[in-house]
């Protein structure tokens, strides 16, 4: 049985640890999905309509339509052209060397357009990163000012040594 190592619900992934022996192959490398470009094969694996085809896994075909950017110029998500079905959610998107670019997550009903998250957002994941942070109001105590700061950290490989928070203070305005 697997165990849910951590969840980013911003990406929709998570991070699984499957026990050793399970007879599984090693796994494939992550790569970075900044140097894919746009009419570039892609080939899809998993598992579509589940159970109903088998077990065997499918691969398929596929190409890039569009890299999609958010407003600072981060890939948020790799558009494919079909080759995605249900059942392939969570499977990886490999380029022509067998790197995993992303990682198959949605697809628009009717249509062939799928989406991928980038393998960038898995390295994120795995290197560990503060998922959340809060502060409660400041106050004061014995003449300190308090500032209590809260971070959640997805860290599902116990990679992340320290986190520091910092707060400046000055006048209003």
């Amino acid at each position: 049985v697997a165990a849910i190592l951590g969840v980013d619900r911003s990406s929709d992934l998570a991070v699984v640890r499957v026990p050793d022996g399970a007879g599984l192959p090693p796994p494939l490398p992550v790569g970075s999905a900044k140097d894919l470009t746009e009419l570039q094969k892609v080939y899809i694996f998993g598992f579509p309509f589940g159970s109903a085809l088998g077990k065997n896994i499918s691969v398929s075909e596929s190409s890039v339509s569009s890299i999609r950017k958010d407003d600072e110029g981060i890939i948020e998500k790799i558009q494919v052209n079909g080759g995605m079905h249900p059942g392939n959610s969570g499977g990886p998107v490999v380029d022509s060397r067998g790197v995993v670019v992303g990682v198959s997550v949605s697809g628009m009903r009717g249509t062939t357009i799928n989406f991928a998250v980038p393998g960038d957002f898995v390295n994120t994941i795995l290197d560990g990163r503060i998922h959340q942070f809060s502060m409660t109001p400041p106050y004061l105590e014995g003449g300190q000012l308090k500032a209590p700061l809260r971070l959640a950290c997805i860290d599902p490989l116990a990679r992340v040594k320290e986190a520091r928070g910092e707060m400046w203070v000055g006048p209003a305005g």
